[in-house]
């Protein structure tokens, strides 16, 4: 496995670790839903963590590319279909549900690819 692979799974585990398959309605980093690419670089700086700061946009960029994440504007979260319903949940409670980001869920939950 090289490095690349090792610091991708390891920030994979990482997402999954942060969030909870539990809607709450909240939008941003501090959902049960979704983390933060913000908090993912902090993260970086812990010595359990095999992944680099400078890494962090790069490798959600090539985990997103593969469909193993979701983004929508600095927010993260794993692209399972089941937290992909949950993010479309989420947006349902929300005070300004956001259509783009649920036609996104529902299309990787469809097997598209995330735009």
């Amino acid at each position: 496995m090289s490095d690349t692979d090792a610091a991708s799974k390891h920030l994979v585990a990482r997402v999954e670790e942060l969030v909870e398959p539990e809607p709450d309605g909240v939008q941003n980093g501090n959902s049960k839903v979704w983390t933060s690419k913000r908090r993912l670089r902090a993260d970086s700086n812990k010595p359990k963590f095999d992944f680099e700061k400078e890494d962090v946009e790069t490798l959600l960029d090539e985990l997103r590319e593969r469909g193993e994440i979701v983004s929508w504007f600095g927010l993260v979260a794993p692209a399972t279909d089941d937290h992909l319903e949950v993010l479309v949940e989420n947006e349902a409670m929300a005070d300004n549900p956001r259509p783009m980001l649920i036609s996104q869920c529902n299309m990787l939950r469809q097997g598209g690819v995330e735009a």
